[in-house]
């Protein structure tokens, strides 16, 4: 989905628009809702006080992944799950394909 934020360097925001087709379509497959990415171009795949807001009032214990991306050599990815203002960070096991 597009960062519709108005300042996008420090803040994500779904576009309205693209996030109602995202839900209709998960709806249309009986598909569930259960993780949230984002990135950002700083080192550190830490959340924000806005992601931690965000995530306890609008994704009610789903899975936030952040993905932090500063250079084409270095990366970092970290998951959590927010509820009731309560962070939680989850282990991450990337794997070259699931069956």
């Amino acid at each position: 989905m597009t960062n519709a934020a108005s300042e996008p360097a420090t803040y994500w925001q779904f576009d309205g628009a693209e996030q109602l087709m995202a839900y209709r379509q998960m709806e249309a497959r009986n598909e569930e809702h259960v993780i949230t990415y984002h990135s950002r171009i700083n080192p550190g795949a830490y959340l924000s006080k806005l992601d931690v807001q965000f995530a306890d009032e609008e994704l009610g214990g789903r899975h936030l992944l952040i993905v932090s991306i500063p250079d084409s050599e270095n990366a970092e990815i970290r998951s959590h799950r927010i509820s009731d203002s309560r962070v939680m960070e989850e282990m991450v096991r990337v794997v070259p394909s699931y069956e």
